[in-house]
């Protein structure tokens, strides 16, 4: 994965935590990551209508990860957020976590 998607420099500012990272301070893990889950739903819904097409699909494959990672790392596999991710995952499965 390109650094545009994995860690865009435009995240990261010198001094501070990366940008998802402060969001988890600032409104909780499971309210980040059902940003990262509407990131990944905006991504994976203009797929094809931009010219960076493939950046888009990495994007939503990185957050759909993240939220992976993050709901087994946090023990929130009977949350609400888990199951909006279960949900989006179901239907886009073939699409982005091949």
């Amino acid at each position: 994965m390109n650094d545009n998607v994995n860690h865009p420099s435009h995240y990261n500012v010198e001094g501070k935590k990366e940008c998802i990272d402060e969001m988890i301070d600032l409104f909780g893990i499971e309210n980040t990551i059902i940003f990262a889950l509407l990131n990944a739903y905006k991504y994976m819904y203009r797929d094809g209508l931009k010219s960076l097409s493939l950046d888009d699909r990495e994007k939503a494959k990185w957050y759909l990860d993240w939220v992976d990672n993050k709901i087994k790392v946090y023990r929130l596999q009977n949350t609400v957020c888990a199951q909006y991710y279960y949900n989006l995952v179901s239907k886009y499965k073939s699409t982005y976590l091949n």
